[in-house]
């Protein structure tokens, strides 16, 4: 039987504390502007083809499940790549048209240690301009289906240079554990007095 998208949603935000849980619930809204895919497309370089990866994934979601605990792999370590989008000051709910930078994804999963690792790079905004940067992921963690961590790097933007600090929580999906979607929320900070909130989606798949 599959669960709902309201279950789906309530199931990842009883394991976690971060806000932004009805951003989750929104990933899962089919969105109908461009032709459905069975699979996300190969990543592109682009704002545009950036969100049209992140529009098949988004579909994806419509037929997957959460991953049940026992199905979590037992070992080894897989390889995930996808996408994320960004937006400043108000979560975008899972409608790509509130973007306004999205980047890719790298995530690799040791099932054996219970550790996760990876980047978000290739920022690129909404108006198509690269962003000098990357954010690394430390202190990732598998929890049954839950994966959590912080995702820190800093981005020269114009003029100036901005750290992004953010947390990460996401959940396993498919029958073995084959993607993963969630959350990347925090702040960026110009190193003086100027802190912005930055909310972010993302999804990726075994690559």
């Amino acid at each position: 039987m599959k669960i709902s998208h309201v279950g789906r949603v309530a199931l990842l935000c009883a394991v976690s504390a971060v806000a932004g849980c009805s951003s989750i619930e929104d990933l899962f809204t089919s969105d109908n502007e461009t032709e459905t895919t069975n699979e996300p497309v190969e990543t592109f370089s682009s704002f545009d083809g950036q969100i049209v990866e992140g529009l098949d994934y988004i579909r994806l979601a419509d037929d997957l499940d959460p991953t049940e605990v026992d199905d979590i792999p037992g070992s080894g370590s897989v390889a995930y790549e996808g996408v994320a989008g960004f937006a400043y000051d108000e979560a975008p709910g899972g409608n790509a048209a509130n973007y306004e930078i999205m980047a890719d994804v790298s995530l690799e999963a040791d099932f054996d240690d219970g550790d996760v690792i990876g980047t978000f790079d290739n920022f690129n905004t909404v108006d198509d301009v690269q962003l000098d940067g990357s954010l690394t992921v430390t202190e990732g963690e598998i929890s049954d289906q839950v994966v959590t961590g912080n995702a820190i790097g800093d981005f020269v933007d114009g003029d100036d240079a901005v750290i992004w600090n953010l947390d990460i929580v996401g959940e396993f999906y498919g029958d073995e554990g084959e993607y993963i979607y969630g959350l990347a929320n925090g702040t960026a900070d110009n190193g003086g007095s100027e802190v912005t909130d930055v909310f972010g989606e993302f999804a990726v798949g075994q690559d």
